[in-house]
């Protein structure tokens, strides 16, 4: 097995690799700066997979449990209704100014 982290000659800057990416087949190794590496979160997954691992965490748990999905969409209608009234909102203030 290889070190996970190695000097790239042609960037030349430190490389790291993720392990989760290498599962699926895609491209292994990544800069080591904090564009593709949240120390604090581990350094076994790139943010991509990191991210791609909290949202399909989030997808099993409201799969599982009916009362948590009910609440995600009561968030999620409320969140819609919020935005829309925010617009609708700047946009009166945009018909407003320009009639006057």
């Amino acid at each position: 097995m290889t070190e996970p982290i190695k000097w790239n000659k042609e960037t030349e800057e430190w490389e790291y690799r993720c392990e989760e990416c290498i599962r699926k087949g895609m491209r292994s190794w990544w800069p080591l700066t904090f564009e593709f590496w949240n120390p604090t979160r581990g350094m076994n997954r790139c943010l991509a997979c990191q991210a791609e691992h909290k949202a399909r965490q989030q997808r099993e748990k409201r799969r599982a449990n009916p009362e948590y999905r009910r609440k995600c969409v009561e968030q999620t209608r409320e969140l819609r209704k919020l935005k829309g009234r925010i617009y609708d909102e700047q946009r009166t203030r945009s018909k407003n100014k320009k009639v006057a």
